[in-house]
């Protein structure tokens, strides 16, 4: 890893003649800031740019492989030089403080850009020019103070949770399988064998398969006082109510309610 702090204003030295040959009076960085490009070197003979692929190590002195990689003219246009004790803004205005040290690779990648009490990366400029200004700090989801144990419901459980949260549906209203076929707005979505036997009685031939219509009438009179041929059961195994048994305003209402208003008109018929 290289400081820019120990690049700068340190004496530069060749590795092959270990002679001084200068000074380093700042380092030259793209646009950006990702990538350091030249050590700015100046002695009697004026300045030279030495590519930071030259340097060999840096602490007290800059040592450098050779005078001989230093170039005399380099187009500075888009690059960025001074960064130490550059200005550091956010988009609001808000100064943040002044560029310490910018800390890099040993092939010139900058890593971090230091300032007195934080450090950002490259990728959190937003501009560079006078001064640099950074990006706003996304906003993080703030964690929950404490922990909070999360339960695995068994089927059982989940059952129970959904008939305590069962919601109330209006007595017209029963929901069953896509098989039910629509009439129109009007009128209410039937099977063919519900509607049959609503409509003709019990001499009307029907379907074994079918299941509860989307929706019934909510007149059910002609069910009251008819005798049940067989028990009828919920879907899941309930008894509604048993074989022989007289069907009543609570039995209609306990069939509606397990969706089994079909079978009860299907599977009872008129006391003679």
């Amino acid at each position: 890893m290289i400081n820019l702090k120990n690049l700068v204003g340190k004496c530069v030295i060749c590795l092959s003649s270990a002679k001084k040959v200068g000074k380093s009076l700042d380092i030259i960085f793209d646009g950006n800031v990702r990538f350091a490009e030249y050590i700015l070197l100046v002695n009697e003979h004026g300045t030279r740019y030495i590519p930071l692929s030259a340097v060999k190590g840096a602490n007290d002195a800059v040592i450098v492989d050779g005078e001989l990689f230093a170039e005399q003219d380099v187009n500075l246009e888009g690059l960025k030089n001074d960064m130490l004790n550059e200005e550091v803004y956010l988009q609001n205005g808000t100064l943040l403080g002044h560029v310490t040290d910018v800390e890099m690779t040993n092939d010139g990648k900058v890593q971090r850009v230091v300032l007195e009490g934080e450090t950002f990366t490259p990728a959190q400029i937003l501009r560079i020019g006078d001064v640099i200004i950074k990006k706003a700090a996304r906003k993080s989801i703030p964690r929950p103070k404490e922990d909070y144990p999360v339960y695995a419901l068994k089927d059982e459980d989940t059952n129970d949770l959904s008939e305590q949260n069962a919601v109330s549906v209006p007595e017209f209203i029963q929901f069953v399988p896509q098989s039910a076929i629509s009439l129109n707005a009007k009128e209410p979505q039937l099977s063919e064998s519900a509607l049959a036997v609503l409509l003709q009685g019990e001499n009307a031939s029907f379907k074994e398969d079918e299941h509860t219509p989307a929706r019934i009438i909510s007149d059910y009179q002609f069910l009251l006082g008819r005798t049940l041929n067989a028990d009828l059961f919920t879907y899941s195994g309930e008894l509604i109510a048993p074989k022989g048994g007289e069907v009543t305003k609570s039995v209609v209402e306990r069939a509606r309610s397990a969706g089994k208003l079909v079978e009860l008109t299907l599977g009872s018929s008129k006391t003679m």
